[in-house]
């Protein structure tokens, strides 16, 4: 699965799926069970990911596993995000936050600040990514957690990138690069490798922006990776058009307009769309190139569609976060009073009780000395009896 084997990572799962249900085996059982709905989320099959996903965190939850449990929250955030459903997938990323911190599970909780460093960064608020990224950065270093270091490093390379801060850009792109073939993770190395060509052509530095794109174009070929292939077919289309080779950027760009539509990515088709029409308007072809250019407008109108969608529902989440947080603050408020009143009845009590039993003794106490007193006065009226009696007895004597 992490080397994008998914059709041989499937048959194993489900092997592994047999043997753990053959052997009573929830725990493992919900473990796969994720996996599973994860290969499906990577080849962007929502239903059936969903499905695994839902399974999952039904056996997770009634075996109280906050480990697997987090794994199964954070997958899913991620599929809910990459759908645009975004007040979701913070909920499940929340979640899973709350379930590895119980298991003390740091590597889940740097993945999470990751994934909601790319939400944020998705909705143009790079003030609020930038955070959660040093945090999954310092996770990931403190524990040596390679693959998620290689993503923060590219996911902060890419919101550098977005905020003009070049420097910072490169050498995160750089990191993640390093990273990612040290662990031999070449799904992200062809990702960071892109983003880096990308990177060069804002600089309009073309030379070293074709390099990369041709790496990273390499290392997707090798992995059967269509979106980075896609996307760097478009990136070298794009080069090429800049240097005025029509010709020689055509196929690329056709290429990548095929990917898109294939695989239904907007922006991919968009940019595909894009150089195109600009190759074929300096070529003579305005037929196409308008009919090109149409696509572009109405596929840039789905991305912004969307991603309006995506900060009117992110606005809405955070609405109805901060009413849950102050709800939850008055309720806390309410449980301290309650406590407080609650301390007070205790302390009253048991004053009451400290003066009932001080009474009890000091009133044993009284019937202890009233009782003595008593039965010295009943001794002492028989010796004076005794007494009378023998004056008596004289008297008769005498």
């Amino acid at each position: 699965r992490i080397t994008s084997k998914y059709d041989t990572a499937s048959i194993i799962y489900n092997l592994a799926l047999t043997e753990a249900r053959r052997g009573n085996d929830p725990a493992r059982e919900g473990f796969i069970l994720t996996n599973i709905g994860d290969v499906f989320r990577l080849r962007i099959n929502v239903d059936s990911a969903l499905f695994y996903f839902n399974k999952a965190i039904v056996i997770t939850g009634r075996l109280n596993d906050n480990s697997r449990r987090g794994f199964v929250l954070v997958n899913q955030g991620d599929l809910y995000r990459f759908i645009g459903k975004n007040p979701d997938a913070m909920r499940c990323y929340n979640s899973a936050i709350d379930a590895a911190e119980k298991a003390g599970d740091k590597r889940r909780i740097a993945h999470c600040h990751v994934s909601m460093a790319d939400l944020y960064s998705g909705q143009q608020k790079f003030d609020k990514a930038l955070p959660h990224l040093q945090k999954a950065l310092s996770i990931s270093s403190e524990i040596g957690e390679k693959q998620t270091y290689a993503w923060a490093m590219q996911a902060a390379g890419e919101t550098y990138r977005k905020t003009k801060q070049t420097d910072s850009a490169i050498f995160c792109f750089q990191k993640s690069i390093a990273t990612s073939k040290e662990i031999n993770q070449s799904l992200r190395l062809a990702g960071s490798l892109i983003y880096l060509s990308d990177l060069f052509v804002d600089l309009k530095q073309y030379d070293s922006a074709f390099v990369y794109a041709h790496e990273g174009l390499k290392v997707a070929e090798e992995n059967e990776d269509p979106t980075n292939i896609g996307e760097a077919n478009r990136i070298i289309g794009m080069i090429l058009t800049k240097k005025g080779k029509h010709s020689e950027a055509l196929p690329y760009a056709l290429r990548a307009l095929q990917i898109g539509k294939e695989n239904s990515v907007p922006w991919l088709i968009s940019g595909a769309a894009n150089t195109l029409s600009e190759i074929q308007s300096a070529t003579g072809d305005y037929k196409n190139a308008f009919e090109n250019h149409i696509l572009f407008v109405e596929q840039q109108d789905s991305i912004e569609g969307k991603e309006q969608y995506q900060r009117l529902a992110a606005a809405e989440y955070e609405a109805k976060e901060s009413t849950l947080k102050a709800e939850q603050a008055r309720k806390e408020a309410t449980l301290e009073s309650d406590k407080a009143r609650q301390q007070q009845q205790i302390e009253r009590q048991r004053f009451l009780i400290w003066i009932a039993v001080g009474g009890a003794v000091l009133l044993g106490g009284l019937l202890f000395v009233a009782l003595r007193a008593y039965r010295s006065k009943q001794r002492a009226n028989l010796i004076i009896a005794e007494q009378k009696q023998q004056v008596e007895a004289q008297k008769l004597l005498v």
